[in-house]
This record gives C-alpha cells, structure tokens and sequence, in this order.
C-alpha cells in the first residue's frame, strides 16, 4: 500500500522561533531605503565652453517659404544637392508604406533624392525641411565648438520621433552633409 502524505495547508500557528523573527523582518521592511541611481562623474574637456544647442531658438521656427539657406547657416553649410547623383546608393530606410507627399504645401522646394527621404519617412515637406535645418545648424554649432555631431545630438534638436532623427542623421551623414563644404 502507498503511503498518503498529508494535506498542504497554510501555516496556522506559529513556532516559538517565529515570534522572534518576526519583529525583526517587519523593522526591516519599514526601514528599506529605496535605491538611489549612481551618478557619473561629469564629462571634462579639453577646455571651459558653454553650449546649449538644445534651446528653443527662432530656426525652429523658420518659414521653409522664405530661402533654403538660412541666416544662422553659413553658405559653405548649405547642403550639396549635388550628393545625390554622386553617391545613389544612399536611401533612407524605414518600415511601412512612403507618404504621398504630391499634393502638401512647400513640395516644389525638394530635391527628387530628398522627396524619396521625406516620403519614406512620413514627414511632411515643411516637417522635413525644418528637420533638416535644424540638423544643420546643430551640426554647425558643435563642428565650431570642435565637437562631433552624433546620433543623440541630433535627436535632442529635432522634435520628431528619435527613430526618424536617426534615420535623417544617418542619411545625411553618407550625403557629407554633416562637414563644412571646401
């Protein structure tokens, strides 16, 4: 015959040995400290500067309309339009279907290779062109403050989705859009 094991119930009663347990368990539960993040030491550079490219500016609000090259952007910043023929292989990649982009306001002032970028990534003519400006003028600033323009250094200046900010720096990074024209 097999043996039948009893019953598993909760704990009823408690042992000698919990009384004096307990006490101690529950001040330690009310005494936990929550963890506190580890801060990192600051970044040091070579020398004192003061950069906050991060601000909210007037290029932000930049009428597309009015020229493509800005004021605050200096001429040997403008972007070479010319990049697209010399490297075609350069394409934005995104997931989903492209924005018909036709019909929307300030079309005419795209390049055909920047109608396939806008397109692909679902912005807008005017979104796009103010991305791109901003980029530039971002790129501008830390290129004079001896800086390299990365990744999340464009995505703190555009105010779009981090994946489509990632996707116009890379683009415009193997257009050489990113350095001063010589």
């Amino acid at each position: 015959m097999i043996p039948i094991s009893p019953p598993v119930t909760p704990k009823t009663r408690y042992d000698p040995l919990d009384a004096d347990i307990e006490p101690i368990l529950l001040d330690r539960v009310r005494h936990r400290r929550k963890s506190r993040p580890h801060r990192s030491l600051p970044v040091t550079t070579p020398r004192p500067f003061t950069l906050n490219v991060y601000s909210k500016r007037k290029q932000d609000t930049i009428d597309p309309k009015t020229s493509s090259i800005h004021p605050t952007l200096a001429s040997h910043w403008a972007p070479d339009l010319d990049a697209f023929e010399r490297y075609p292989s350069v394409r934005a990649i995104w997931k989903g279907t492209p924005l018909d982009i036709r019909h929307l306001p300030s079309f005419d002032l795209l390049h055909p290779g920047e109608v396939h970028i806008a397109s692909t990534l679902r912005l807008p003519p005017e979104q796009y062109l103010k991305c791109k400006h901003s980029l530039l003028v971002h790129a501008q600033q830390f290129n004079q403050s001896n800086l390299p323009f990365r990744k999340s250094d464009a995505q703190k200046c555009v105010r779009i989705d981090v994946n489509k900010t990632s996707a116009l720096w890379t683009v415009f990074y193997q257009l050489g859009w990113f350095k001063p024209r010589s």
